[in-house]
């Protein structure tokens, strides 16, 4: 199954073929580059919940009720006039394509409907989503939890209005499963390799406090991630989700899980997506981290992972919004660099050009 995404906000066109099982978008700020990967996530997570029966009315108001949510109205509000479209391709080609007016509401062409095998296909999956600023974002929620509570216990006492924060659909799912685990660990191989290896500590989810606690090596007391380093409390709800929630039908989606990590880090963490990948789990990241990037070319030239098994897209802007260059396919000897490199070199001939104003001035 193919989605396709055309005039989305600063998106002019994305292409996503569920047939890969490692995606990863390069680019620079502002492209849209989330905005296309919670885009995919909230489509998928729609079909889900479609059945056989009334496909094009569930969708239709399914995509309302997420498009309202999650994304800003002038998202539908494209510069171009040409108005949102979100195209599903089957894998025997029908077609199913979703409009999105300035009104929010979606308008459903239905050129042929969607063959049941991809449907069915689909829903073996469950769906996961780590947003950027995960850590930040935990600590805050769950620390206004118990003050919402209170609210609404004193709701009748209260004479002047409170607005509760809102959060996007991928964010408030996000919390949800942390806050909500109740299964034994999982992947212990994968696991052990992030707890071992680089936390050098284990992430444990406390039932009685609905929280996410972290044990280090050496110390016989828990901490909660506020009391942490950034890069504990970055990389521990991603653990949790390795180790709790993830199966091997699972999708992750990860917003630049780099953040925070020194490029030592950066470099095993990268290894640790493909291994998720070897064990049957789709993850699709945004990523700005050349680190990354190198790591994953070296692994495709060591054959550790097939190119037909990842996609590669490099977002940059054109007349019209962002689009994928296609400059940036994985192959068997890895990712060609169009993404970086021209910032790299920017920054040593500025360095050449300085030293040489510095040498020319001794010399006078």
């Amino acid at each position: 199954m193919k989605i396709e995404l055309q005039n989305f906000g600063p998106i002019d066109h994305f292409e996503f073929d569920l047939d890969k099982d490692l995606y990863v978008i390069y680019g620079e700020n502002n492209l849209g580059k989330s905005y296309a990967m919670s885009a995919v996530y909230l489509i998928l997570k729609n079909l889900l919940f479609v059945s056989e029966k009334n496909f094009n009315v569930q969708l239709k108001d399914l995509i309302r009720q997420s498009v309202a949510i999650s994304f800003p109205t002038q998202l539908t509000n494209n510069r171009n006039a040409k108005g949102v479209e979100i195209l599903l391709s089957s894998s025997q080609g029908a077609s199913y394509q979703i409009r999105l007016n300035d009104s929010e509401s979606p308008t459903l062409t239905l050129n042929e409907f969607m063959d049941v095998k991809d449907l069915y296909f689909l829903k073996k999956y469950s769906l996961h989503y780590l947003p950027a600023s995960r850590s930040g974002l935990y600590n805050g929620i769950n620390s206004l939890s118990p003050i919402i509570a209170q609210l609404s216990q004193l709701r009748n006492s209260i004479k002047e209005t409170i607005s509760i924060p809102t959060y996007s659909e991928p964010i408030s799912d996000y919390f949800l499963l942390l806050t909500s685990i109740n299964q034994l660990p999982k992947n212990e191989p994968i696991t052990s390799i992030v707890e071992k290896k680089i936390l050098k500590g284990e992430v444990i989810f406390d039932k009685v406090q609905r929280k996410l606690l972290f044990k280090q090596e050496g110390l016989d007391f828990d901490l909660e991630l506020s009391q942490t380093s950034s890069m504990i409390a970055e990389i521990a709800p991603l653990v949790a989700f390795i180790k709790y929630i993830v199966t091997d039908k699972s999708i992750l989606f990860i917003e630049e899980p780099e953040a925070h990590l020194h490029p030592k880090i950066q470099v095993e963490m990268m290894k640790v997506f493909v291994e998720l990948v070897k064990a049957g789990v789709k993850v699709v990241m945004t990523t700005h981290s050349d680190y990354m990037k190198d790591t994953l070319s070296n692994l495709l030239l060591a054959g550790e992972i097939s190119p037909d098994k990842v996609a590669s897209y490099h977002f940059v802007m054109g007349e019209n919004g962002s689009y994928d260059a296609g400059d940036m396919k994985a192959t068997e000897e890895g990712i060609e660099d169009h993404n970086f490199t021209s910032v790299s070199v920017a920054l040593y001939e500025e360095r050449m050009k300085l030293l040489e104003k510095r040498y020319a001035g001794n010399h006078d």
